[in-house]
């Protein structure tokens, strides 16, 4: 027996990839397609060599089933990966939402039970998913019991608006691993609101800890920080840590990556910016990287929309916020500017 749910599956792919080389059988569980890169980059020729090759059997519920491009994938890491990975690069957000409940319908099914499918559903040796902490707790500032905690988030002005859009919650020292223990916890949520990053940071002002520690084993240029919360249509501020993109309703935070054009954050920005991009990076870091940034951005359907904040006193959005709340953020928005060519020239 088949599950219903893989034919729609394989339909929702040909909605965008075309029309496989193979169907979805009882004892085929690898569709082929046209590769969508390879066809971008050589030609329509490419339409009939089905070098995508797609795999939904023992993957699928721990990870939403595998895609690789034969041709491509040597040299591209773009083309190979999760299949919401690839509906995210060349589908829409129609299709990601069908994506997702099919997936949710099939972890929910009695087929997948069925002894026949036992093998091929199989949850071993399959990549973890972001988690958050064991003990985070939403913080409420009104009833949260953890001074310490209601001290910190107070002395930032982080209100109980700010911890209720941002799900703002911490850690206490029960924690199995002491990382993270004792933290101020923000997670990250993607387009379709799955959790894909966390940042934690410390509260207890402990001299030789590290102030932030991160969730592990993400990948952070292929995310966006906060996605679920970007409206494309606005300006977009591009700030360094995820304690900034509290302050302004529009942030993405870098978090320490270096925004190239192989990071899924500047292929969204390609595709889905409409207005300003804004860098706003700390103010001990050197201009010259502004400047990276600035150029890597400003091509394409970018040109002419990029911008840049010069920060030096205080040093960061969160400390603007903190000395000054939104009137002071509203002030510091209006020192953008942008670089003049022979800038450019000059950044190497």
């Amino acid at each position: 027996m088949l599950i219903p749910e893989l034919k729609r599956l394989q339909d929702l792919l040909t909605s965008f990839l075309g029309t496989p080389k193979n169907e979805i059988t009882e004892n085929n569980y690898q569709l082929q397609y046209p590769c969508p890169r390879c066809i971008e980059e050589r030609g329509s020729e490419e339409a009939e060599k089905y070098n995508l090759e797609i795999t939904l059997g023992k993957c699928l519920l721990s990870q939403g089933g595998l895609f690789h491009c034969w041709s491509c994938c040597s040299t591209d890491d773009e083309m190979r990966g999760g299949v919401y990975k690839l509906i995210r690069k060349y589908g829409n957000s129609e299709i990601l939402r069908d994506y997702k409940s099919i997936i949710a319908t099939i972890k929910d099914s009695a087929y997948y039970k069925m002894p026949e499918f036992e093998e091929l559903f199989s949850n071993e040796n399959t990549k973890p998913s972001v988690v958050l902490p064991s003990t985070y707790t939403k913080v409420n500032l009104a009833t949260c019991k953890n001074s310490r905690v209601v001290h910190y988030l107070e002395s930032r002005k982080i209100s109980q608006d700010i911890i209720d859009r941002y799900n703002i919650g911490y850690t206490t020292n029960n924690e199995t691993k002491r990382s993270f223990r004792n933290r101020i916890i923000i997670p990250s949520y993607d387009e379709a609101g799955e959790l894909n990053f966390w940042t934690g940071r410390d509260f207890t002002g402990a001299p030789k800890r590290p102030k932030y520690f991160n969730a592990p084993d993400v990948d952070k240029n292929q995310i966006i920080y906060q996605e679920k919360l970007i409206s494309w249509d606005a300006d977009i501020l591009l700030v360094e840590g995820g304690m900034d993109a509290l302050f302004y309703p529009n942030a993405i935070a870098l978090l320490g990556k270096s925004l190239d054009n192989k990071t899924e954050l500047y292929r969204t920005l390609q595709e889905k910016a409409n207005a300003h991009v804004i860098i706003c990076l700390d103010a001990d870091t050197e201009i010259y990287e502004t400047k990276r940034i600035y150029k890597v951005l400003n091509t394409g359907r970018l040109r002419g929309k990029i911008k840049y904040i010069r920060m030096t006193n205080p040093k960061d959005l969160a400390d603007v916020y903190a000395l000054g709340g939104p009137k002071a953020v509203a002030e510091l928005l209006k020192k953008e500017e942008t670089f003049s060519e022979i800038d450019l020239l000059l950044t190497y």
